[in-house]
C-alpha cells in the first residue's frame, strides 16, 4: 500500500496523473483511512509539494497543518471519540483527491454507530452545471443561448442583444419606441449566466433563477425584477436610480454598485449582501408604500435578511411586515462562491446543502425518512461531477442511493 500510494501521490504532485490513477488514489486511500502509515505518506508528500514553485502552497500548508494538529489528537483521544477518528480517516484520506478537483471540505456530525454504505453503482456521469439560459424576448420567441456563436441575436425597441465570448451584452440602437419592451433571461436547473444590460450595469445569473428587464431604461428608474440568486455590479448613475423588484415581496434600491441577491422560493430567507457601495432594502411590493413597511440602508459586509418562514400561515399579516433584521460581519466569500466556481459549505447544514446541489446538478434530493443530522465545512469546485462528489460523499456516515430520473434519496 505504502508504495502505490508514494506512487500516486508522487503522479499527482508531477501533474501526471490520469483519470483512472486518481479514482485508484481516492481508492487506495479511503479503502486505508485508519491505516497509521497513512500519516505520514501524506505528510512526507505535502511537504515535497510546498516545495515545488507551481503548487498553491497555502492550501497545501492548510492540509498540512490539519493533519499535523490531527494526528497528535489521534494519539490522546479516548476511546469512546472513535467515531471521531474514523470520521477525521475519512477527510485525510480524501483530501489529496479533492485538491485535485479543487478544494476539500469535512463532515461535522454527532458520534454515532458505524454503518455499512448501501450506495449504488452509479452507472451514468452526471455533469456539473454549465453556462447557458433562455432568453425570452418581449414577443414571445425563446432563444438558447448554451451553444450559439458570437454574434448579434436579437434587436428591436431601441437596442441590440449580442453575445461576446459567452456574455450576452446590450446595446443602445438609438431608435426607440413609445412601448417599453421587456426580456426575460432565466436560467435553468444546471445553468448560470452573464449578461451586461443596457445601462452597463453587469449581472451574474445563479442555476434556477430569472431576471426580467427593459431592452432601454427609460422614465426616471431603471427597475428589474429577479427570481432565484444573482449578483449585479450596477453602473452608476445618481440621476436613474437602479431598482430590483423580488417576489413582489421586497425592493432593493441601490444607492452604490456590488450586491448578491438570494430570492429561491424553497428558501426560507430572502437575503440581500452588500460588497461594495450603498443600497435600501425595503419589505413589501415594489412601487407601493405599506403602512407597515420596513427599510434598512445596507453598509458593505452587511446582509439585509426577510424572514419568509416566520409569516408562514398567517394569512392576515401584511406583506411589508415581514421580519427584516441586519446581519453584520456576514462572511462575503461564502455568499459569492457560487460566482466564483466553488460549492463553500462552510457551517452548513445536509438540507441546505442537498438545495445546492439540486439546483447545480439539475437533480431531486429526497429524504427516505428524517434529514441526517450533519453539518459541512470547508469549500471545493463546483466543476466535479455528481458522481465524484457522491464518491466522497460515500466515504463518510451519510448514505443515499441513486435512483432513475436523477433522484437522490438520502438514507438514514
Amino acid at each position: 500500500m505504502n508504495e502505490q500510494l508514494s506512487y500516486l501521490l508522487d503522479r499527482f504532485l508531477q501533474k501526471q496523473i490520469t483519470e483512472s490513477e486518481l479514482h485508484e488514489l481516492s481508492a487506495v486511500l479511503l479503502e486505508n483511512e485508519e491505516n497509521a502509515l497513512f500519516f505520514d505518506v501524506v505528510e512526507m508528500h505535502i511537504r515535497k509539494a510546498l516545495e515545488e514553485e507551481n503548487v498553491d502552497a497555502a492550501g497545501w500548508e492548510s492540509i498540512y497543518n490539519d493533519i499535523v494538529h490531527k494526528k497528535k489528537e489521534r494519539t490522546t483521544l479516548p476511546f469512546p471519540r472513535l467515531p471521531l477518528l474514523r470520521r477525521w480517516g475519512w477527510v485525510a484520506a480524501s483530501a489529496l483527491f479533492i485538491l485535485s478537483i479543487g478544494g476539500y471540505f469535512w463532515f461535522q456530525q454527532p458520534p454515532r454507530p458505524s454503518l455499512t454504505a448501501s450506495n449504488n453503482h452509479l452507472s451514468t456521469e452526471i455533469l456539473p452545471g454549465k453556462d447557458g439560459a433562455v432568453l425570452t424576448l418581449d414577443d414571445g420567441r425563446q432563444i438558447v443561448l448554451d451553444s450559439l456563436d458570437d454574434g448579434v441575436i436579437a434587436s428591436g425597441n431601441g437596442s441590440q442583444a449580442a453575445l461576446q465570448n459567452g456574455l450576452l451584452i446590450y446595446t443602445s440602437t438609438g431608435k426607440t419606441t413609445n412601448e417599453t419592451a421587456y426580456n426575460n433571461m432565466s436560467t435553468p436547473k444546471g445553468t448560470q449566466f452573464h449578461l451586461q444590460l443596457p445601462d452597463g450595469t453587469r449581472v451574474w445569473l445563479n442555476a434556477a433563477s430569472s431576471l426580467r428587464y427593459p431592452t432601454v431604461f427609460s422614465g426616471e428608474k431603471r427597475v428589474v425584477t429577479v427570481t432565484g440568486e444573482a449578483y449585479f455590479e450596477v453602473a452608476k448613475n445618481a440621476k436613474q436610480p437602479f431598482l430590483v423588484k423580488i417576489n413582489d415581496q421586497a425592493e432593493i434600491e441601490v444607492l452604490g454598485t456590488s450586491f448578491n441577491i438570494n430570492a429561491y422560493e424553497n428558501e426560507t430567507n430572502i437575503t440581500t449582501t452588500l460588497l461594495e457601495g450603498s443600497v435600501r432594502v425595503r419589505t413589501g411590493p415594489a412601487g407601493q408604500k405599506m403602512p407597515t413597511e420596513k427599510r434598512i440602508i445596507l453598509k458593505p459586509g452587511q446582509q439585509a435578511r426577510i424572514s419568509l418562514s416566520a409569516s408562514a400561515g398567517l394569512s392576515g399579516r401584511e406583506p411589508g411586515s415581514l421580519p427584516l433584521k441586519v446581519i453584520s460581519n456576514i462572511d462575503v466569500d461564502k455568499v459569492m462562491a457560487w460566482k466564483n466556481g466553488l460549492f463553500n459549505f462552510e457551517d452548513v447544514d445536509l438540507e441546505a446543502a442537498m438545495k445546492q446541489l439540486e439546483r447545480w446538478y439539475n437533480i431531486e434530493v429526497v429524504y427516505e425518512k428524517s434529514i441526517p443530522n450533519i453539518r459541512f465545512g470547508g469549500e471545493m469546485s463546483r466543476d466535479v461531477t455528481l458522481n465524484g462528489l457522491l464518491k466522497l460523499l460515500s466515504g463518510s456516515q451519510l448514505h443515499f442511493r441513486i435512483e432513475e430520473g436523477r433522484r437522490l434519496v438520502i438514507l438514514p
